[in-house]
């Protein structure tokens, strides 16, 4: 939802820094789906149903902690939604904190609101993650480090192409300022 949202907001207010998250959204999970496939990595949940022996790549997808709100609102919701994916061995790089991260990034340069409002989603993405055992931390830490990462290679390769910089910073009056 908030990835839709911001991105609706940039499609009419800010096209450049819509190029930007939408360009670095798919570098990151360009190279975290080569992660995936390259270094399966089971979630909390497996390891806590099936341990830590060999990995059963049969095993079904599961919601986990987030069956918690299923059961509070009386239906399966993200049961279903999760009953979806279809490599349950794909925790390193989280995307959750990924996306959130890359969300954050792009538009912490827009204005102290922004920059305050991403970051804290971004932190209670991270948070829940965690706690409804999608994640461990060192996932979160490397979603966020790949997303860091993405975001800088879109720039590079704008500042590259010549293509005009995108404020990464806002100055103590509130204005964006250009990067150097």
């Amino acid at each position: 939802v908030p990835l839709v949202s911001i991105a609706m907001i940039l499609f009419f207010r800010d096209r450049p820094r819509l190029r930007l998250l939408s360009w670095a959204i798919l570098v990151m999970h360009v190279v975290a789906f080569v992660t995936y496939i390259a270094v399966p990595v089971a979630p909390p949940w497996y390891v806590g149903l099936y341990g830590l022996g060999p990995a059963d790549m049969s095993t079904p997808p599961h919601a986990a902690g987030a069956l918690r709100f299923d059961h509070l609102v009386g239906a399966p919701i993200l049961e279903t939604w999760y009953q979806q994916n279809r490599n349950v061995f794909a925790a390193v790089p989280s995307m959750h904190a990924g996306i959130q991260t890359i969300i954050a990034l792009v538009l912490m340069g827009r204005s102290r609101f922004w920059a305050g409002l991403t970051w804290s989603l971004a932190g209670l993405m991270y948070f829940s993650a965690v706690y409804l055992d999608h994640h461990y931390i060192l996932d979160l830490v490397v979603g966020a480090a790949y997303a860091g990462l993405a975001v800088t290679a879109v720039r590079l390769v704008d500042r590259w192409r010549g293509k005009v910089t995108i404020p990464v910073a806002v100055d103590a009056g509130g204005t964006p300022r250009a990067a150097p």
